[in-house]
C-alpha cells in the first residue's frame, strides 16, 4: 500500500503513478489516519510513505501518520520504503526520516528523492520555477519513476537514491529548524479584495485547517504549510503576508498532461 501527503498535487500524483507501476493501492495518509479500519493492511504488503520535503525535512503529518500506523498494525512492514518530492535537495532528511522509523521499532529497506517544480513562495528567493526548469523536472519524472517502481517491485533493500545537497546539516538543523519554529504557521495569511468567497481553499486543504466564514477564509491554527490555498486560488487572493503577492501560482494539474 502506498500513502501519500500532497498540496499540489506532486506527490499526490506520484503516488498515483507509483500505484499504477506496481499495482498497489494509493491511500491519503490522513484518510487513514482519520479512518484506519478501512484501510487494511496485510502482514505480507509492501508499504511506501510520500511526501514533500518542507524546510529540507519530512512535514510534521508524516511523522505524525508513521505513529499512528505504528500504533495500529500488529506487525512490522516487511518492506518499507519512502519517496520524497522536493524542489532541489533534501538536506537530512533521510537520516530524521530512518531514526523517526527506528524509534518505533522499523527501518526503512529503501528512500528516494524525486525532483519536482518548485512550491515554496513564502521567503525572499524563493519562487516557482521558470518554465524551462518546470518543464525540464517534469520530463525527467516518467523515467525516474519507472527505475524506482522496479527497485520496489523487487524488493531491493539499502537502496537509497537521495538528493542531500551541499551544506545538508545547516540546511536542515539551522534553517529548516527556524522555519519549523518560527515560520510553520498559517498566522501571516492574508486574503485580499480580489477574493470571491468561492471556497477552493477550504476545499483542497488537506488537513481541513480553513474554514469559510462569512465569504471569507479563516485559518484554524493546524496549518501544515503545503500552500495548496495560495496555489489553487483561481484569482491569486490569498497571501503569506506581502512576501508572496508578486510570486507565481502552480499545480501539476496544468502541466502533467503532456508528461503522463
Amino acid at each position: 500500500m502506498i500513502f501519500y501527503y500532497s498540496g499540489t498535487g506532486n506527490t499526490r500524483w506520484v503516488a498515483q503513478q507509483m500505484g499504477r507501476l506496481t499495482g498497489d493501492k494509493v491511500v491519503a495518509m490522513t484518510d487513514y489516519m482519520n479512518h484506519p479500519e478501512l484501510h487494511t493492511i496485510i502482514p505480507t504488503e509492501s508499504v511506501g510513505i510520500c511526501f514533500p520535503v518542507y524546510g529540507w525535512d519530512a512535514p510534521a503529518i508524516a511523522y505524525d501518520f508513521m505513529q499512528s500506523l505504528q500504533t495500529e498494525l500488529e506487525f512490522s512492514p516487511p518492506y518499507l520504503y519512502y519517496i520524497c518530492t522536493m524542489g532541489d535537495d533534501i538536506g537530512l532528511t533521510g537520516q530524521r526520516l530512518q531514526q523517526a522509523a527506528t524509534s518505533l521499532g522499523w527501518c526503512f529497506s529503501a528512500g528516494f528523492s524525486l525532483q519536482m517544480p518548485n512550491t515554496y513562495v513564502c521567503l525572499p528567493g524563493f519562487n516557482v520555477d521558470s518554465t524551462e526548469v518546470r518543464d525540464a523536472k517534469l520530463a525527467r519524472v516518467p523515467h525516474a519513476l519507472q527505475g524506482i517502481a522496479e527497485n520496489i517491485m523487487e524488493r531491493h533493500t539499502g537502496i537509497f537514491q537521495l538528493i542531500p545537497g551541499r551544506f545538508a546539516w545547516l540546511k536542515t538543523n539551522v534553517i529548516g529548524g527556524y522555519f519549523r519554529k518560527r515560520l510553520m504557521s498559517d498566522r501571516k495569511f492574508e486574503v485580499s479584495t480580489a477574493c470571491t468567497g468561492c471556497g477552493k481553499c477550504e476545499t483542497v486543504c488537506p488537513v481541513g485547517n480553513i474554514l469559510m466564514q462569512r465569504g471569507r477564509p479563516t485559518w484554524q491554527g493546524h496549518c501544515t504549510m503545503c500552500l495548496a490555498c495560495y496555489h489553487h486560488c483561481p484569482h491569486h487572493a490569498l497571501h503569506w503576508g506581502s512576501e508572496t503577492r508578486k510570486k507565481g501560482q502552480y499545480l501539476l494539474t496544468m502541466h502533467i498532461k503532456d508528461n503522463d
